[in-house]
């Protein structure tokens, strides 16, 4: 006889053996490097480079928009908790999707080829974030314009356009984001690793330049999928990315695309410091409590 209560109801799913450990923590490595830790550190992480950088936001919107600049802490932080609970979530995917693929990539790649292992599981991570970032980027762009709460922006948007509205720009911010992931978990400790070992600079040193050089890097990359992104996100009535890039350089060539360059600039660098800083520290903190239990 079967029970049909809901307490004796059972539903087994096959997963691949090696996914759960993964998910946990990858064979021979600590606990602070696993997928789900990192997924924690990564939320905490991007939570304190939102409320850190999100002035700098605000003011690379509106200077892309062309639209005034106010420098009213009610303005410049409007839209920061939407902010905050989008790139918190999104960081975490970073991190964790990472740390993940990471632990399933076959040790032999990541042995002969450790740069080009980097490269590519930081891109997945990214990839896989831009699920995230392009519809809460979506409904913040359209907020610092409108003015209304988060949760009215969110239903005016849904119920004018309909639930496909929130998939808009999603190409383009996977780019975007698939690129900055790899400046910043790829590029940044590969040219601190080649300062340290092959220039012989200080760790200090080493970490402040590559954070300088990704950070740079990466901004100059991605500032035109990024500029695209927000006139095409900020206004709906535009029909196509080609739309949104043909009007951006209508405006004045090319240029334009690299419009919001500095603000951006500024808060990537400065993003590549707090987020590979609060990596090391709250991995090593992790570490730590877990040696001494």
């Amino acid at each position: 006889m079967i029970s049909r209560s809901a307490s004796d109801v059972c539903v087994c799913v096959p997963v691949p053996k090696r996914i759960i450990p993964s998910i946990i923590a990858a064979k021979g490595s600590s606990m602070a490097e696993s997928p789900l830790m990192q997924l924690n550190i990564g939320m905490a992480a991007g939570c304190i480079e939102v409320l850190l950088m999100q002035p700098s936001v605000a003011l690379k919107n509106a200077h892309q928009q062309n639209r005034q600049i106010s420098l009213a802490p009610s303005v410049l932080y409007r839209g920061v908790v939407i902010n905050c609970l989008a790139y918190g979530p999104i960081t975490a995917t970073q991190f964790g999707t990472k740390a993940f693929v990471d632990s399933v990539t076959p040790h032999a790649w990541k042995t002969k080829q450790p740069t080009t292992c980097h490269i590519a599981t930081s891109t997945v991570a990214g990839v896989t974030s831009a699920l995230i970032a392009g519809p809460s980027e979506l409904v913040m762009t359209q907020q610092q314009a409108s003015g209304l709460t988060l949760k009215a922006q969110a239903r005016a948007l849904v119920r004018q356009h309909g639930a496909g509205v929130l998939a808009r720009g999603l190409g383009v911010t996977a780019g975007r984001d698939g690129l900055y992931s790899v400046g910043y978990l790829a590029l940044h400790p590969a040219v601190e690793e080649t300062l340290t070992t092959k220039c012989n600079l200080s760790k200090n040193a080493s970490f402040a330049l590559s954070g300088a050089f990704s950070g740079i890097f990466t901004a100059v990359v991605t500032q035109p999928l990024d500029t695209v992104k927000t006139v095409y996100q900020g206004n709906l009535s535009m029909r196509s990315i080609s739309d949104a890039t043909a009007t951006v350089v209508d405006r004045g060539g090319v240029s334009e695309l690299f419009k919001g360059l500095v603000p951006r600039g500024f808060r990537i660098v400065a993003a590549t410091y707090i987020l590979v800083g609060c990596k090391k520290v709250l991995t090593d903190a992790v570490q730590y409590l877990q040696n001494h239990e």
